[in-house]
């Protein structure tokens, strides 16, 4: 039977809690739950966790304070805020602590199925070492990039960076997320992730063979839109 990543559910709602455990049932995804937030941290650093689904209204901290702290235990972390009132604000300043994307309540169970999936998108790519995404083709093994069979000039922080942003193309990704994947909890400079991204739009664009563009999305982050 193939494995699924373990989803952690932080929500103090029973009912809330149980909706998305059925949901997380049928699809055969195993899950943890937690009620407030102390206890959700406890259990990212004790159990392998791919997925949070977080509320932000928790009896002893808001959900959204807990989220560089969660990311700090584990960079790689994908974090779903769900709520049933928040607004445009809220949502960036969300993206911009690390979350990644929002599911709103009561819960649709086409719609939080997939964006369960999207976001654990790059959690099946990494069984194989090769991602395929529009023209271009990754090697994690030999950090090679190929678009249409031709070899791009890429290394170091670039080819990560490229890598992350192709396993989820159309994925907002903020400057604090990057941050904390790429350069696994380190510190980094806006300015250092700034001048990376240039250089990654650089490569893409000189190919000139339809090797698709990084996108900035003011005031959230960026994003990989394939050809």
């Amino acid at each position: 039977m193939e494995d699924k990543p373990t989803i952690l559910i932080v929500d103090d709602q029973d009912q809330d809690r149980e909706s998305l455990t059925r949901i997380l049932r049928k699809e055969g995804y195993p899950y943890i739950e937690a009620d407030a937030a102390l206890p959700a941290i406890e259990a990212v650093k004790s159990r392998e966790i791919a997925l949070i689904l977080l509320d932000l209204g928790l009896p002893d901290i808001n959900g959204r304070f807990i989220i560089p702290q969660l990311l700090e235990v584990k960079p790689d972390l994908h974090i779903i805020v769900v709520s049933s009132t928040l607004d445009m604000a809220e949502r960036l300043e969300c993206f911009k602590l690390g979350a990644e994307d929002f599911i709103t309540k009561p819960y649709h169970d086409g719609e939080t199925l997939a964006r369960i999936k999207r976001s654990l998108r790059d959690y099946e790519s990494h069984k194989t070492s090769q991602i395929h995404c529009g023209n271009l083709l990754l090697d994690r093994n030999t950090r090679q990039i190929f678009c249409n069979g031709k070899s791009l000039d890429v290394s170091g922080k670039a080819f990560d960076i490229i890598c992350l942003l192709a396993m989820n193309p159309g994925q907002v990704y903020s400057r604090e997320k990057i941050g904390q994947i790429i350069w696994k909890g380190s510190y980094v400079t806006d300015n250092s992730i700034w001048v990376n991204m240039n250089r990654v739009k650089k490569i893409l664009k000189e190919s000139g063979i339809d090797a698709g563009k990084i996108e900035n999305h003011r005031g959230t982050g960026y994003c990989y839109t394939p050809d």
